[in-house]
């Protein structure tokens, strides 16, 4: 999808370390010596589980933690965002973190569904071109969208991308 914030960025989705071919590993690893910051996603129905709080603190400590943000995804799939959003909380409290003082600030952690974002972006782009929302929406999409649109997270204030893109 276009979007002006990719124009100076390079973005890599690594397979993570978990990965039974020993080169894609490797691969992770090396991208992430190689970056300047780090997006990193997690599943909001499975945040910050120990094998995410192994990663960050096997292989995270390179990177400062003002250049890490944590995007938890998905957003939509879970049954109440509160109960996440205090999850997260506790999982700030983890003494591997807090040392490390890492998602200490209020901007390090972000609630996002990127889905709902980026179809809301779809059907904000074919209003401006006159294109019916219907037809807009890829055919494998049309049964999600419908979904998120019903449940608000098409709109701005719900899908959290905008404030990802802030903070990074």
């Amino acid at each position: 999808y276009p979007n002006p914030i990719l124009k100076d960025l390079t973005i890599v989705d690594t397979p993570g370390t978990n990965d039974p071919n020993p080169f894609r590993s490797r691969e992770t690893l090396e991208w992430i010596s190689r970056s300047n910051a780090i997006v990193y996603v997690v599943y909001g129905g499975q945040a910050f589980t120990e094998q995410d709080i192994q990663f960050i603190n096997d292989y995270l400590l390179t990177v400062p933690s003002n250049l890490m943000v944590f995007a938890v995804n998905k957003i939509d799939t879970v049954e109440s965002l509160q109960e996440l959003k205090e999850w997260v909380e506790e999982v700030k409290k983890d003494e591997r973190l807090k040392v490390r003082k890492i998602m200490t600030d209020s901007e390090s952690v972000v609630f996002v569904s990127a889905l709902g974002g980026l179809i809301g972006r779809m059907l904000k782009d074919c209003e401006k071109e006159g294109i019916e929302a219907y037809d807009c929406i890829p055919e494998e999409l049309k049964e999600k969208a419908e979904n998120l649109y019903s449940r608000d997270f098409t709109e701005e204030k719900n899908h959290g991308l905008s404030e990802l893109e802030k903070v990074i």
